[in-house]
């Protein structure tokens, strides 16, 4: 979904100097963004808020932060700038294979583990959730067809969900700038990539193992029908509060078959929050 603008017949805004915003609207902000996504925005957050919604607000040619808010609180504003919104208040870093640690476990422990469970069963499911903006479901695509030497006779489908529209758009684009791919092997660029004018694009065997779909954690997951194999959640829990992290981690605990995986961020850890998993090792854990 691309950055819209709402219609209201009001002057836009021109006047680009920083907007600020009081104590008062910044708590409103911060309840709004908590209740309808689950992600804490602390008090030394408020500079960032500032910084990064002042865009927003002259893109969608508000002059102060209450008429934004407010036009949040609408069913066309939570529908058209909500996301947007989220989008400014939160970190979409990722990188293709990113803490290699994992896709080591990967290939030596954990694809190995289920596919010895799945003798008479050659169907793989998994779930990037929070996948920004695509690269690490295309990286568990691309380091399965590397672990898995017979891929064609397994049913495999990767869903990558992710709370951004704009982030979602972009993954399923699959377009990257070459820099991005600068240390990945050139051997798997050459299998998996197409090469343009200083960019990429995911070659399209890689592309249709993937179903890219909005989801928001707060919400249920009734749209989900799957039950899942491996679960790769990293670096999206430190967003949220002890309560929302336990209610998240008992939702892929159901979705998850038994003897699947979860994988966390590096710093990321169940400790407090569930003990029904299985610790594997740093950050990986088993139902």
């Amino acid at each position: 979904m691309q950055n819209s603008t709402h219609e209201i017949s009001r002057p836009r805004y021109q006047d680009y100097k920083s907007i600020t915003i009081t104590d008062k609207e910044f708590n409103l902000f911060r309840d709004l963004i908590y209740r309808k996504s689950g992600i804490v925005l602390k008090d030394t957050k408020k500079t960032l808020l500032v910084n990064r919604l002042n865009k927003r607000l002259k893109s969608c040619g508000f002059d102060n932060f209450k008429d934004y808010y407010n036009y949040l609180l609408t069913a066309e504003g939570l529908k058209k700038e909500f996301s947007n919104m989220i989008d400014c208040v939160t970190t979409n870093k990722t990188d293709f294979f990113r803490n290699q640690r994992h896709f080591d476990q990967l290939a030596s422990l954990v694809i190995p583990d289920i596919v010895a469970r799945k003798s008479n069963n050659r169907k793989l499911r998994i779930w990037s959730a929070g996948c920004s903006s695509g690269q690490e479901p295309y990286s568990l695509a691309i380091a399965l067809h590397m672990i898995l030497r017979d891929i064609n006779s397994w049913d495999i489908k990767i869903l990558a969900t992710d709370i951004s529209s704009r982030m979602l758009a972009c993954a399923q684009a699959g377009v990257y700038n070459r820099e991005l791919v600068e240390d990945i092997n050139r051997d798997i660029l050459k299998r998996h990539f197409l090469k343009g004018p200083g960019k990429v694009k995911i070659k399209d065997h890689i592309k249709k193992m993937i179903e890219f779909r909005y989801l928001n954690f707060t919400e249920p997951f009734s749209s989900i029908q799957d039950k899942f194999d491996l679960i790769f959640c990293r670096n999206v829990i430190i967003y949220f509060d002890r309560e929302t992290q336990c209610a998240l981690m008992a939702k892929f605990y159901k979705k998850l078959h038994d003897g699947g995986y979860l994988f966390l961020g590096h710093s990321e850890s169940l400790h407090t929050i569930n003990d029904q998993f299985q610790f594997v090792c740093a950050s990986i854990y088993k139902k």
